[in-house]
């Protein structure tokens, strides 16, 4: 008969082989829509589903959701076509998809795409335009611009028409305050302070926090764009003081410089995020050439404390898209979620006394 302890000892030799196979860092996966002349633009992502934008040789952009296998063209049905022109998916959440067209007059409308029914979404004070970019259930974020082309966010709840400013937002032609993602009751987006740098910014209902990587320049032009929020996860993109651009994820303690590895001396633009898992789009090294890519975080490490009989399972908090799983049978795939995690605000932890039986565990990206 097995003994507490050594079942303990058998966790803790599985449980150091997960820790062992984790990655040292972001995976990125390149993502050109088949169609696309030269131009892909990831904007959202939500689980398994990507939306974006592509280009075609008549300059025409088209919508698309990518599920990790098939690509659909989401193009409005009141969309024009032309040079420039077109439809943007910015926004997905389940099944529901949220973008922007330009109409035959060149005007430019929200959507919100059910995966039957496209619904034209016009704030009533964005009398030079609409643009719908994030969603969460039921709740859609975006920006418009007033009738002195002033840029303003928002937030609609299917009824309601709220503007969002940031208090520390200065208006003028084409400036403001604008707010493209949304997870749960928190808000994020960025604002121009006046003499040109752009802040980042999180609302969550009654706070607006400014939000500034601290690689970002200022200065006319530079500074930090937020553009997507998951859980505790925000991310986006910022200037250095060379005015060269680097992606960044925010956890709320650390930030992390994205650089996309085919994007030498290029660009790297993050756009969305869930979970753990970001996409956004960059330069090649011709500079005529924009490509997607979506980019897996490195797995957590799991540690573990024995005290006694009491086993300890522990890593990194926060830690969105991964989840402690645990299998009796190394044989079976039948691995399953974990119940009783905790955290203490440094470690995501869950605590098992007197084990019984052999249990091995491992975490999982969802």
């Amino acid at each position: 008969m097995k003994t507490a302890a050594s079942k303990i000892l058998t966790a803790l030799a599985v449980l150091i082989v997960a820790a062992s196979t984790g990655e040292a860092q972001y995976t990125y996966t390149t993502l050109d829509h088949p169609l696309a002349v030269r131009v892909t633009l990831p904007l959202g992502i939500s689980g398994a589903n990507i939306v974006g934008v592509y280009r075609t040789t008549n300059l025409f952009n088209h919508g698309f959701v990518y599920n990790g296998s098939t690509w659909t063209t989401l193009d409005a049905p009141l969309a024009a076509s032309g040079s420039g022109i077109g439809t943007y998916a910015h926004g997905v959440s389940g099944s529901n998809i949220v973008g922007y067209f330009s109409d035959t007059n060149n005007h430019v409308h929200g959507f919100l795409y059910n995966g039957a029914t496209w619904t034209t979404l016009d704030n009533p004070l964005g009398v030079n335009g609409t643009l719908a970019q994030g969603i969460s259930g039921s709740k859609i974020v975006g920006s418009y611009y007033d009738s002195n082309n002033d840029i303003h966010g928002f937030l609609f709840d299917g009824s309601t028409w709220t503007t969002l400013d940031d208090p520390l937002a200065v208006f003028s032609s084409f400036r403001g305050s604008g707010s493209p993602g949304i997870s749960d009751s928190n808000i994020v987006g960025y604002y121009d302070d006046g003499n040109g740098t752009v802040h980042g910014f999180l609302y969550d209902g009654s706070t607006w926090t400014t939000l500034d990587d601290p690689s970002a320049a200022s200065g006319a032009g530079v500074g930090s764009v937020v553009q997507g929020i998951s859980g505790t996860n925000i991310a986006g993109y910022y200037y250095d003081s060379s005015n060269h651009i680097h992606g960044f994820v925010y956890n709320g303690t650390t930030w992390t410089t994205l650089d996309e590895p085919l994007a030498t001396n290029r660009p790297t633009y993050v756009s969305g995020i869930s979970g753990g898992n970001i996409v956004g789009y960059y330069q090649d090294a011709s500079s005529t050439v924009i490509h997607g890519f979506v980019a897996a975080p490195p797995r957590p490490e799991l540690s573990i404390n024995i005290t006694g009989d009491t086993l300890t399972i522990s890593w990194a908090y926060p830690s969105s898209g991964w989840t402690l799983e645990n299998n009796p049978d190394l044989t079976t795939t039948n691995w399953t979620a974990s119940g009783g995690v905790s955290n203490d605000g440094i470690n995501n932890f869950v605590i098992i006394t007197s084990p019984t039986g052999s249990s091995f565990f491992r975490l999982s990206q969802h």
